[in-house]
């Protein structure tokens, strides 16, 4: 039988630095030893990681803990920490990336096409390094893109962003963004597809917007609107800080009204004292 002691949450080889250039892979590593309930988080400057988000892996196999990203961009550079906990115990161990950027534009994330429905929210995301940081300029099917009350360009470091509060049929074809600095030019493109509204059976849509947030059973002049659940206000990424509260939003529609489910990582949760499901009335 082990001993106590040997049980107990320990790095056997710690992380170390890594030092990349934009565009490339980075690993962190570490090797630890500890009881079979183990759990891993990984952190950066503080935050928790979510591989969604940052385009990484996580692996953890009993006693190496990796950590992979993807084509890293100098905004990625920072401290990045390996946090062991059980019920009892909790370590951490941390190592810096330094991530060097290019000289000529380079996309280190493309952009990606999309399928939405139509009325629905839409965003187009890339990420660009150069030095010095690049001129960016989006278009849509060769003309320049202007911003207004439904579009809006976004820059966030690295980070550039399209959003449109509601897709059209106008707004489909394909976007490019141009990246250009003194020492060259890049390009990445995309298509964004929209799609009718989903609906049960043929007859007016302008309904959905005025369904009320409750469940309602339909009258018997309604059968022949029934309509499948669709998002009018879909779920946003949301970023916040440790031990911090957090509230994710969406809005449905549906006749009659839909059940509400909620997941995470795949797996369905319920109310609980530190979390909450509501339901506007």
């Amino acid at each position: 039988m082990a001993h106590p002691e040997s049980r107990s949450l320990a790095v056997l080889a710690p992380l170390q630095d890594v030092d990349v250039g934009a565009g490339e892979m980075a690993l962190f590593e570490c090797l630890v030893a500890g009881p079979a309930d183990v759990e891993v988080d990984w952190l950066c400057r503080g935050r928790l990681l979510q591989p969604a988000l940052l385009k990484c892996k996580m692996h953890f196999d009993g006693r190496k803990c990796k950590l992979l990203l993807t084509s890293v961009h100098e905004d990625d550079s920072g401290v990045y920490t390996c946090k062991l906990s059980t019920a009892k115990d909790e370590l951490t161990c941390s190592a810096r990336l330094t991530v060097r950027p290019s000289l000529a534009p380079l996309f280190t994330r493309l952009l990606e096409d999309l399928e939405v429905l139509e009325g629905r929210a839409a965003r187009l995301d890339c990420k660009i390094s150069g030095t010095p940081p690049p001129s960016v300029t989006w278009t849509h099917f060769g003309h320049p893109v202007n911003e207004g009350d439904n579009l809006r360009l976004r820059q966030d470091g690295g980070l550039h962003s399209l959003h449109i509060a509601r897709v059209g049929s106008e707004d489909e074809g394909l976007y490019e963004v141009s990246a250009t600095n003194t020492h060259g030019q890049a390009h990445c493109s995309a298509q964004l597809y929209v799609e009718e509204p989903r609906t049960a059976a043929s007859g007016p849509s302008s309904k959905l917007e005025k369904m009320p947030s409750i469940p309602e059973e339909p009258e018997h002049g309604d059968l022949e609107r029934l309509s499948i659940p669709d998002f009018l206000r879909p779920l946003q990424d949301l970023e916040v800080g440790l031990a911090k509260e957090a509230m994710l939003e969406c809005q449905v529609t549906g006749l009659p009204y839909p059940t509400i489910s909620w997941f995470h990582n795949g797996h369905r949760i319920q109310s609980s004292d530190d979390r909450r499901m509501t339901q506007c009335m």
